[in-house]
């Protein structure tokens, strides 16, 4: 476990918010390396189910390595997150994340508590004509929007075939397909 680089530096700088620091974690070689420079502990598979719970409840973004198996897992929020703020500038976040979900509203079962607009890192959500909707330019389809509705008005929806996502399935492989989108290869 690593405390969050983001969080722990917008704090140095008086622009950090209250959300937990110890969230993030690291895997495999990525957390030997980590704790063997001492920047994290190890901690129990116990404690890190624990630690993900906590960050949910806390309204983070979970993120990991974009691959299949991923050697890291970032709790973020969008007031410090250096990649969510970054993303929340842009007109249309969704054409940037590689999601197979999005957010769904059923204004049937919606009575507009507006605890989801406040989960929001993305500001995806809305209130038009006194309901809710859903700005799937800005959806990252991360669910935080679902695990806290009382109502079960929220849900996600995977994403049609044409649109899914396949992570790679390693590093290098996420490396080289980044390259080749960028021309590189």
């Amino acid at each position: 476990m690593n405390p969050c680089s983001c969080r722990t530096w917008r704090k140095l700088a008086d622009k950090g918010c209250e959300k937990p620091v110890e969230t993030c974690l690291q895997l495999g070689l990525n957390a030997e390396y980590s704790v063997e420079l001492g920047l994290g502990r190890p901690i129990s598979k116990e404690e890190a189910k624990e630690l993900l719970k906590n960050s949910e409840k806390a309204g983070l973004v979970l993120q990991s390595a974009n691959n299949l198996k991923a050697g890291s897992i970032c709790s973020c929020c969008g007031d410090c997150c250096a990649f969510l703020r970054a993303l929340k500038k842009q007109p249309v976040p969704s054409a940037s994340v590689k999601s197979n979900y999005y957010a769904v509203v059923d204004v049937e079962k919606c009575t507009s508590c507006e605890t989801c607009l406040n989960r929001c890192q993305m500001e995806a959500i809305e209130i038009v004509d006194d309901m809710k909707a859903i700005n799937l330019d800005r959806c990252i389809g991360c669910g935080l929007c679902v695990s806290t509705c009382e109502d079960n008005a929220m849900s996600l929806s995977r994403k049609s075939a044409d649109e899914l996502y396949e992570p790679p399935k390693s590093t290098n492989e996420k490396y080289e397909r980044i390259a080749q989108e960028r021309g590189k290869i």
